[in-house]
């Protein structure tokens, strides 16, 4: 999507551009929010983020200090297949 491609660029520009923080800063607590509401569904659940967004450290540290989120050790894929064979709990 058009914002997706824009996203690297408006993060490079956070640090010295108030306008380009605050959006920063807005996206990095709607995605906060989405692990909340995730969290109030299932139960208390371990948060980390996957996905190009999260490789900007504006928008990483943000959502890691609203969350409790820690970077993934492995894929998705092998995080849900170690929780279905209970190899992990959650």
């Amino acid at each position: 999507s058009l914002v997706t491609r824009f996203a690297p660029l408006l993060t490079s520009l956070a640090p010295g551009d108030e306008a380009a923080m605050a959006v920063a800063m807005a996206a990095a607590r709607q995605l906060a929010d989405l692990a909340f509401a995730v969290r109030q569904t299932l139960g208390p659940l371990p948060v980390s983020g996957m996905g190009g967004v999260f490789n900007s450290p504006v928008i990483w540290d943000e959502f890691a200090s609203l969350t409790g989120a820690i970077r993934p050790m492995a894929p998705p894929e092998v995080g849900a297949a170690l929780l279905a064979s209970g190899g992990i709990d959650a």
